[in-house]
């Protein structure tokens, strides 16, 4: 999108900022302290400066822990709601961003930046929130069962159709890929499904993928190493590179947003936030209380926007987190879970070990009823999502469930987490606003070989805008809400 002139949202986010740091260098000054919790004003100003230096350089978590220290060492100084209400807009976490705005605004009545701020991100999410929440139900989903050569177009006589795998771990699909862990056998397999090609890397224990492309991919080994896994277009040849490693036993993980995943940590019994460089853990979560079905296992993660969904099979149950607080939203029996995914409309599908799928809407209604989609799946192990349904695999892999759900993507609904603001100048002098994002992978049939046309919420107008790609895990992925599939005009 090109704004009109220089109050483009970006350049006024800019301005409001500065206007904040120099109305905290005016408030600075020295003054009586009035009777009440004690005031330590030099530590205050020394945090909310370090809070400001980690915002210019977009290290939010880092903002927002200088934040709270700051405040606690002079619970009057108010301008700290202004600078964390920005923080937090810039994480997704708008309910939190619009209550520290108030708390700013019930002090400085007459910031007309801050009321304007205020108003943009109630509107953002109000959008927000009803994308998240259609007012329609999920739709019907219906299966085929192909085996693993006519799938892929395998020959009949092929090792993988005659003996299938030794014992796959998660599958993804990302673009024309299918992507397996062939955790038993030491083996990641590729099947094209476009070109009809089927490669093979090798390594021991693979456990799940994240997509970075529909070429690239972050791989965890159950001993919590991590790898890069690269198919190159031209030669079909994998490459495979380490990335790092986390201190978990890795069943599962799941992108939370471009700079922090989610780790099943299954003999750990914990959920752990792993940041995407340095692969550092931040936080972890287990369920409140104590079980009395089972210790915690959890066995499968997957990322909707702001909600987590957790497998536990060690305690039959399915926990819907709000995954920037760790809160649990909902939570459900399903006896012994295997994996799970969320559908573009927010319905979640539960596929168990007795070859059972179950779906729900947790998006709308994180208590919302629980029903069997479809059952009879002998073997049925690992779960994800392909253009307009899910597809399911056997613990071999030499049987396949393609799924058919919703009446197309021109119609469908998606989370949308776009943040991180900053303006581009294009050849012509005009400029251009940016946003950044993540996409969890029901979303990647979307920018596979198009640029899918989006919207976006600034300010309280919608704008019309434009995928521009997705770049490397480092520099964040893209997440939209895309109406229409086709390509940008």
């Amino acid at each position: 999108m090109t704004p009109k002139s220089r109050s483009a949202p970006g350049i006024f986010l800019a301005s409001a900022l500065l206007g904040l740091f120099f109305m905290f260098l005016a408030s600075a000054s020295p003054a009586a302290d009035t009777a009440g919790p004690a005031v330590d004003r030099e530590a205050s100003e020394r945090y909310f400066l370090s809070a400001y230096g980690h915002f210019l350089e977009n290290r939010l978590w880092n903002t927002l822990d200088d934040l709270d220290e700051s405040l606690g060492q002079n619970v009057y100084f108010v301008d700290v709601y202004y600078m964390r209400s920005l923080a937090l807009r810039r994480l997704g976490r708008f309910p939190e961003a619009i209550e520290a705005m108030s708390y700013y605004l019930e002090v400085r009545r007459d910031d007309y930046r801050g009321r304007i701020i205020l108003d943009s991100m109630k509107s953002e999410w109000e959008m927000i929130s009803g994308m998240l929440s259609p007012s329609g139900p999920a739709y019907e989903t219906g299966f085929s069962s192909r085996t693993v050569n006519s799938f892929f177009a395998l020959p009949p006589y092929s090792p993988l159709a005659l003996k299938g795998m030794s014992g796959i771990g998660k599958i993804l699909c990302a673009g024309e890929n299918i992507w397996v862990c062939d955790t038993l056998g030491g083996s990641v397999w590729v099947f094209g499904l476009n070109e009809r090609y089927t490669l093979r890397a090798d390594i021991q224990r693979p456990s799940a993928l994240i997509p970075v492309s529909s070429s690239e991919a972050l791989l965890f080994l159950e001993d919590g190493s991590v790898y890069r896994l690269g198919i190159d277009p031209a030669s079909k040849e994998t490459s495979l590179s380490e990335a790092g490693t986390i201190e978990a036993d890795i069943a599962d993980a799941a992108f939370i947003d471009s700079s922090l995943f989610a780790v099943a940590d299954r003999r750990g019994g914990a959920v752990r936030f792993v940041g995407a460089d340095g692969f550092e853990q931040a936080a972890e979560w287990r369920p409140p209380g104590k079980e009395a079905d089972g210790p915690f296992e959890p066995v499968a993660v997957s990322s909707y926007g702001p909600l987590l969904a957790v497998a536990d099979r060690g305690g039959g149950r399915i926990f819907v987190l709000d995954s920037y607080t760790m809160s649990v939203l909902g939570s459900f029996g399903i006896n012994t879970p295997r994996d799970l995914e969320w559908g573009r409309q927010g319905e979640l599908y539960i596929l168990n070990e007795s070859g059972v799928l179950y779906s729900c809407f947790p998006a709308r209604d994180a208590s919302a009823d629980v029903r069997v989609t479809a059952e009879g799946m002998k073997d049925a192990w690992s779960i994800s999502w392909m253009d307009e349904g899910p597809v399911i695999s056997s613990v071999s892999g030499r049987t396949w469930w393609i799924g058919t759900a919703g009446p197309g993507r021109s119609e469908t609904f998606g989370a949308i987490t776009l943040h991180d603001p900053w303006i581009t100048k294009n050849d012509d002098g005009t400029e251009m606003l940016m946003l950044r994002g993540a996409a969890s992978s029901v979303f990647h049939g979307f920018v596979r070989d198009r640029t899918p046309v989006t919207q976006v919420v600034w300010r309280g107008e919608v704008r019309p805008s434009a995928v521009t790609g997705i770049k490397t895990v480092q520099e964040g992925l893209p997440r939209f809400y895309s109406p229409n599939a086709g390509p940008t005009p």
